[in-house]
């Protein structure tokens, strides 16, 4: 329910508004004066104030004034017996939503309500969304390389600097970029991205610059691209070391001259836009190998960054743990889940990559697994990975995905007994989950079998 305050000296006013508020499904609460208003929106949380300019002690104006400056103001509708219209210009250059006169009218004066509760709807969906994405920018860690890189961030971010990732697959290049963006003085614009690599090259320059209606075939109507999206903004080029050499000279000449051109157009577009790009090849063997303009290189490599696989920082694993289970019970209303010691250990054990984590942990923390399951899940994960290309065990440990993975209606608990059942389905339901292509259950097999499984073994599952 939508919270209105009536702001009046005239308690007819103030009760026939509340009343009819009330009957259209408003919570609505009313005071006399402006001190009583300021004093109360603090304690509670209102959508829209209707505020009478002619009040006495502080008047209408400047209770406006003062509820502009709040962290979270509502939005305010002024009132007025003998309005002017030098009193509506100032009340809206204060930030009023509207101007009402008296007598009011019942229709316009729910109407304008109506609008004002959207627009505060709006307003508050805006900033929840900005608290998400500040959240995804958020960097984890506090082994030295990740101090390095924050100290790094915090440095080139102001700048107008273009900045040139580099880092494995997996490594949070985008994180990165988000994060460069959020601490920019370009935070309030557009964040946009585009992976040169997921696009086809004959679509590319469409993607970048747009394109007119009618430029080429299925182009039924104009599309802005990334460039015009991002203006004022950040565009994220990731992967750019793939991006076609014939593609490459038009981003050149964009980021020399600031324009852009539709496919199909005759017109250039000014753009102010900061770019930043990342890649996991070595651009400078692509340059020697003429598969990279150097010309480009030079424009992009202004402030570049390397980031540090996990494998060179696994003093970070117990932070990443945390912030990946509290991440994914938040995003499913779920409790959040400890992992044990233990778990972690396994999880530091050994690992050579880094991006793998982004599709263990979520299924993990998630399925709220025992530590005992925690370690025996993730220690597993390897070995799985092992009989993918054995001739004979990797297909037929494929197809036996299906039954596996329907332990849950009890085919297991007669072939295995309920302990190993309980085991084998916390095993099948995380691989399945994170990895649906690798013949996870190899490992459940070997584990639980003592070694090969045979060929008896294969015929009962």
């Amino acid at each position: 329910m939508h919270n209105i305050l009536i702001v009046d000296d005239e308690a007819g006013i103030r009760d026939s508004l509340a009343g009819i508020l009330q009957d259209e499904g408003y919570a609505a609460s009313a005071v006399g004066s402006g001190e009583a208003c300021l004093d109360l929106l603090p304690k509670t949380a209102f959508d829209v104030v209707l505020l009478d300019v002619w009040l006495p002690g502080v008047d209408g104006l400047e209770t406006l004034e003062r509820i502009r400056e709040l962290e979270n103001p509502p939005e305010v509708i002024m009132i007025s017996g003998h309005g002017t219209i030098e009193t509506a210009v100032r009340a809206t250059k204060l930030g009023a939503y509207d101007f009402l006169e008296k007598p009011l009218s019942l229709e316009k004066t729910l109407i304008l309500v109506k609008n004002a509760v959207e627009s505060k709807k709006l307003q508050q969906e805006n900033v929840d969304l900005k608290k998400q994405l500040q959240g995804k920018s958020i960097i984890v860690g506090d082994s030295i390389p990740m101090k390095a890189l924050r100290q790094q961030i915090a440095l080139m971010a102001p700048t107008n600097g273009r900045v040139l990732i580099y880092g494995e697959s997996g490594t949070g290049k985008e994180l990165v970029a988000r994060a460069i963006h959020e601490k920019s003085l370009r935070r309030e614009h557009p964040f946009i991205t585009l992976n040169c690599a997921a696009v086809p090259a004959e679509l590319i320059e469409s993607e970048l610059f747009g394109h007119e209606k009618g430029a080429f075939t299925g182009a039924a109507v104009r599309h802005v691209g990334k460039f015009e999206q991002a203006d004022g903004g950040t565009l994220f080029l990731d992967e750019i070391g793939d991006m076609p050499i014939a593609m490459q000279a038009k981003l050149l000449r964009v980021l020399e001259e600031g324009e852009v051109e539709r496919v199909g157009g005759d017109k250039s577009i000014k753009v102010n836009v900061r770019v930043v790009v990342a890649t996991h090849r070595n651009l400078e063997e692509l340059v020697k190998q003429n598969a990279f303009r150097r010309d480009l290189f030079h424009r992009i490599y202004v402030f570049p960054l390397t980031l540090p696989p996990l494998h060179e920082r696994p003093e970070d694993f117990p932070d990443l743990v945390s912030h990946f289970a509290r991440q994914v019970a938040a995003q499913n209303s779920w409790k959040e889940k400890l992992f044990s010691e233990d778990a972690i250990a396994e999880l530091r054990r050994g690992r050579k990559t880094s991006h793998w984590m982004w599709f263990v942990f979520p299924q993990i923390a998630g399925l709220g697994f025992s530590p005992t399951a925690q370690r025996y899940a993730i220690s597993g994960l390897a070995e799985a990975r092992a009989y993918a290309g054995h001739p004979v065990l990797g297909p037929r440990l494929r197809a036996c995905t299906a039954a596996l993975t329907e332990a849950a209606g009890g085919s297991a608990d007669r072939i295995l007994g309920p302990v190993d059942a309980m085991k084998l389905r916390s095993s099948m339901t995380l691989f399945a989950a994170a990895a649906p292509e690798e013949p996870s259950f190899g490992e459940v097999l070997t584990r639980y079998f003592d070694g090969q499984p045979d060929e008896a073994t294969l015929a009962r599952l």
